[in-house]
């Protein structure tokens, strides 16, 4: 597929949200858009999929631009799912969430992003998604509300609230500044968790 806009492809991706709405997996789009992204017969399969994965995603990032311009819905687009609110269903927060994505969408519409990414960058952003899958997977049994009450976070918080939060308390139990080795490990593995649930 070549690396420039795909008006069909955008065309298709908005029929087949529209029609769904709801959460998406990006497996189950990828399937049903299946006659643009075929089956990876190459050996290296990790790089023809994430050549995919940002293709469609650049698509994505295109379509939830022109949605939010002409007002037709807000399409939240997470780490391997998507999110379609219609304007009648918008939640409290669309503002924040349109917001936050912001730099996400930055990266997926320059397409020198896919250009630049060589086999030992992939290979180190796999790693990285594979170990903070496993930390959120890990921490999944965590109370969110708990959670959230003892961060002393109300919802809806933005990241940049999680973020100015997680500092602060960094601050305190950091072992360099005297602080508990343990626990600011767990401040540590919380804020993965808490900004996973953000980003789902």
């Amino acid at each position: 597929m070549h690396t420039e806009l795909r008006d069909d492809l955008v065309t298709a991706l908005e029929a087949f949200l529209l029609s769904r709405q709801g959460e998406i997996s990006e497996q189950e789009l990828l399937h049903q858009l299946k006659v643009f992204f075929p089956e990876p017969r190459s050996l290296a399969v990790d790089s023809l999929l994430f050549q995919q994965h940002f293709i469609l995603y650049h698509h994505l990032f295109v379509l939830q631009a022109q949605w939010q311009q002409e007002q037709v819905a807000l399409l939240h687009i997470g780490y391997a799912k998507v999110m379609v609110y219609t304007v009648t269903s918008l939640p409290d927060n669309a503002v924040t969430l349109w917001q936050e994505q912001q730099d996400k969408a930055a990266y997926y519409l320059d397409w020198q992003n896919m250009r630049a990414m060589t086999d030992d960058k992939l290979h180190a952003l796999l790693s990285e998604f594979w170990k903070k899958l496993e930390l959120y997977q890990q921490n999944k049994a965590l109370d969110s509300g708990a959670l959230q009450q003892k961060w002393q976070l109300t919802q809806p918080y933005s990241v940049a609230q999680l973020k100015k939060n997680y500092r602060q308390q960094a601050l305190k139990l950091h072992p360099d500044k005297g602080g508990d080795a343990a626990a600011f490990q767990l401040l540590q593995q919380e804020y993965q968790w808490l900004l996973a649930e953000l980003s789902s």
